[in-house]
């Protein structure tokens, strides 16, 4: 990706803060990289678990007898 070179304004606070957090060796650039990508991990974890507390998931067991049953019909049809 082309790298563009802009200053955001953000307050000083902010910009301690962040700079805080990068690694050694590690830019700007990446650590608001990584802490992007570490946010959207975290968000998707969040989605997950609230899809399993809504009950809108199937099981693996469920996906198990769906498959065998789909073999078991597959089976017949080639007998």
């Amino acid at each position: 990706m082309e790298a563009i070179k802009v200053r955001p304004y953000m307050s000083s606070e902010n910009w301690r803060e962040i700079n805080g957090l990068r690694l050694a060796g590690e830019t700007f650039d990446d650590a608001v990289t990584r802490l992007l990508e570490e946010r959207k991990k975290q968000q998707l974890h969040a989605d997950m678990l609230a899809d399993r507390r809504e009950d809108d998931y199937i099981p693996l067991e469920s996906l198990a007898a769906v498959q065998a049953n789909a073999k078991e019909r597959e089976r017949a049809g080639q007998d």
